[in-house]
């Protein structure tokens, strides 16, 4: 939603066509596309709704970058995050593999396949997650 995004975190100043001078004002229409009526006050407000249209038009697209940068800032922070969480469960299950002999154990029985068909493991919810990711 563009409408959150600070207007003033835009550095952008509006064109004042009253200060160009009359030979500026004429080109200036015709880059647009419009004949210059002749009178420098009608030509100036023509070019300046041309310049607010054209301003207000960059506001917007510039207004939609911001907004697009944020989203992806937050995604990117979403992902590392993720990582992070990720890499902790990953140093927590070495941590409790490592420590618990019966459970390293265990799961030297299990990748042998030489696990006995039923038994009966106690653990806790780290030792689960990893058995649970090694069956």
């Amino acid at each position: 939603d563009t409408s959150q995004v600070d207007a003033d975190a835009i550095d952008i100043h509006k064109l004042d066509a009253n200060s160009l001078t009359l030979t500026d004002v004429i080109i200036e229409l015709e880059r647009r596309g419009l004949q210059p009526k002749g009178f420098y006050s009608d030509d100036a407000k023509r070019l300046q709704r041309c310049f607010d249209d054209e301003h207000e038009e960059y506001v917007e697209t510039k207004k939609k970058e911001l907004c697009d940068a944020k989203i992806a800032e937050a995604e990117q922070k979403r992902e590392r995050f993720k990582k992070t969480l990720i890499e902790n469960e990953i140093h927590e299950e070495n941590h409790e593999i490592s420590s618990n002999s019966r459970l390293s154990e265990w799961f030297r029985l299990i990748l042998s396949q030489a696990c006995p068909l039923e038994c009966r493991i106690d653990v806790n919810n780290i030792s689960a997650r990893s058995l649970a990711k090694l069956l």
